[in-house]
């Protein structure tokens, strides 16, 4: 599994991000620079929302274009499915079933399906509008069982999540939100999402390359 596609997705949106920080730099006016550092905070947002969709997205689609045998499903993704398909069912003693265990119980083999991720996403909300360094390390290691080693820069996601927040619901303007932020900072906090996203894709395409794709006997 090589998530190529989630890679591309990383580059041309840091691509086009490159090119707003070098406008920024040759802006005079401080009014006008101030109104495109907040624009620039929003692109940083749109990487990190964007590229972790589309991670899940690609990997939701590897194991539907595949067609793998639920048993060769990594456990991790496994119980995620089966929580998908039955997240309400319940045990007499009101303890949920929902675990890649009972999963084989309660269908055939050739009737568990795995659905596409915006489907999964509108029934499971795992995020929407509120990314941040905790919240895709959570979904990561919860959901699918992906760990990876934290930075010191991995803050700025979460100041990242908050400017978008505070644009996003009226509580500032464009010319406010990072009126305080020099060129630099703007640079140094593209730098740190363009960084963590890399480290998350990484860690994913790792743990679900081949030689983890089948669970441990």
């Amino acid at each position: 599994m090589m998530l190529s596609s989630t890679y591309n997705v990383l580059i041309e949106r840091k691509n086009d991000l490159d090119m707003m920080i070098e406008i920024l730099k040759s802006l005079k006016k401080v009014e006008e620079s101030a109104i495109l550092k907040s624009s620039i905070m929003l692109m940083n947002y749109n990487i990190i929302e964007g590229v972790f969709y589309a991670l899940l997205q690609e990997l939701f689609d590897y194991f539907m274009d595949k067609n793998i045998d639920i048993e060769k499903w990594h456990k991790d993704f496994a119980n995620t499915i089966a929580i998908y398909h039955y997240k309400n069912i319940e045990s007499p003693k009101g303890k949920k079933i929902a675990t890649a265990q009972n999963l084989l119980k309660f269908r055939k083999l050739n009737t568990i399906s795995v659905p596409d991720f915006k489907e999964y996403s509108q029934v499971n909300k795992l995020f929407s509008g509120n990314l941040d360094q905790d919240k895709i390390r959570y979904i990561s290691k919860d959901y699918f069982g992906v760990s990876y080693r934290g930075k010191q820069g991995d803050k700025y996601l979460y100041e990242i999540k908050e400017i978008r927040k505070a644009l996003a619901h009226g509580e500032l303007k464009y010319s406010e939100a990072c009126r305080n932020f020099t060129n630099a900072d703007i640079e140094k906090y593209s730098i740190s999402v363009y960084d963590y996203m890399k480290r998350v894709i990484d860690a994913f395409k790792s743990k679900y390359s081949n030689s983890y794709l089948v669970k441990s006997s």
